[in-house]
């Protein structure tokens, strides 16, 4: 395998930085942008300019890591396959190379540009079930790492429970069943009361721009299962440059924690950039009706954990929290019914309970907790 830095187009399997113990393999024609932006943050780069070079080559590693209990343990951070191959060539690349136990658990990414259409994007990521996320080739590559090290700890984990992994030949017809039945409960229910609130909800949409200026809905990206990014809505409770504010009233928030590495929530008592029509909106929880959208979209389910908001989902990337991305995101969850009793939550116990509720969750506790809500707002405390 020749050692290169220069990056002038050869044929074969090229590497870089050598020394370095973190390695991510790239499939396709060259982007040599791509692999200097991650060699300068302590990659290593493997640059396979075909399909074929880039499976020997991982069989070859495969090979030299033949124990599936360590495979977590490899040098091979990841997998990052060009758009412009044919699909079924990268359909059979990805079940070729899946056949060892010790690649199963390493990220696969699709390297896309903005050149390429959503409807084009969307028929790939639906038609290739392996592939963990999408990377723009001009993207951050602190976010590529951050994506990175998310995946590798969320792949292990759903290697370890093969039942979470929807779609996969190992999960029983017991499984299947509880997740149609959730699918169709959710579809079913979220209709329903769209249907039924609808003059509500337009009374509230009337209230909001009465009361402040600004949009009707807050519309924010929230990360959901298997930290997919989602565009999330709600009805707007706030003044309209709230997240500005931020940063200036970071001392007032009750999850503040000086250490870099936990956990990071933000909850504000009395919060100073909540509206007049907004206070009512969330003592009532009626602020969240509009993620029933959401629901039906399939972002969401009825019941699951909180889809957190980019700042605070990077800091759980950790084998100890990562779990709780398991589960779907949720409108309402174990979570929400507990902190009526214990509203002094800190951020430890409210991340157990997401990962309680992700690794042992069925369709009969979503019934459970989807009736305890309501008793939940009653007790709510005032904000």
């Amino acid at each position: 395998m020749e050692i290169f830095n220069t990056f002038t187009r050869s044929a074969g399997i090229h590497a870089f930085r050598q020394d370095s113990d973190k390695t991510v393999l790239f499939a396709g024609p060259c982007r040599p942008e791509l692999l200097i932006k991650l060699s300068a943050i302590g990659y290593q780069g493997i640059w396979a300019e075909n399909l074929f070079m880039a499976r020997e080559e991982l069989l070859r590693i495969a090979r030299e890591n033949p124990d599936p209990v360590k495979a977590h343990q490899i040098s091979l951070s990841a997998i990052f396959c060009d758009i412009r191959f044919p699909i079924q060539e990268i359909r059979n690349f990805l079940d070729d190379i899946q056949e060892f136990t010790v690649l199963r658990t390493v990220p696969v990414f699709l390297i896309v540009t903005h050149k390429n259409s959503m409807r084009e994007i969307h028929y790939y990521k639906s038609r290739i079930p392996q592939i963990n996320d999408l990377i723009y080739a001009d993207s951050n590559p602190y976010v590529i790492d951050h994506k990175i090290r998310f995946y590798q700890h969320f792949n292990h984990i759903r290697f370890q429970h093969p039942v979470l992994m929807l779609g996969s030949e190992t999960i029983s017809w017991k499984e299947r069943i509880d997740y149609v039945f959730k699918r169709i409960f959710d579809i079913t229910v979220a209709s329903f009361l769209l249907l039924m609130l609808s003059p509500l909800l337009m009374l509230i949409a009337i209230a909001i721009k009465l009361d402040s200026p600004g949009p009707v809905f807050y519309i924010s990206l929230r990360a959901g299962k298997g930290f997919r990014l989602f565009k999330f809505y709600k009805f707007r409770t706030m003044v309209q440059d709230a997240d500005r504010q931020l940063l200036e009233i970071e001392k007032l928030n009750r999850y503040h924690c000086q250490h870099q590495q936990s956990p990071k929530f933000v909850k504000i008592k009395n919060d100073p950039r909540v509206t007049r029509i907004g206070r009512l909106l969330r003592k009532t929880s009626l602020d969240e009706l509009p993620q029933l959208f959401n629901v039906i979209k399939g972002d969401m389910s009825l019941v699951g954990n909180r889809p957190l908001p980019i700042y605070e989902a990077t800091t759980l990337t950790t084998d100890t929290y990562s779990a709780r991305f398991i589960a779907p995101a949720g409108i309402t969850g174990l979570w929400q019914i507990t902190k009526s009793k214990k509203p002094d939550m800190t951020v430890e116990e409210r991340t157990s309970l997401d990962i309680y509720y992700a690794t042992r969750r069925n369709f009969i506790s979503d019934i459970r907790i989807l009736f305890s809500t309501p008793f939940a707002i009653i007790q709510k405390e005032e904000l």
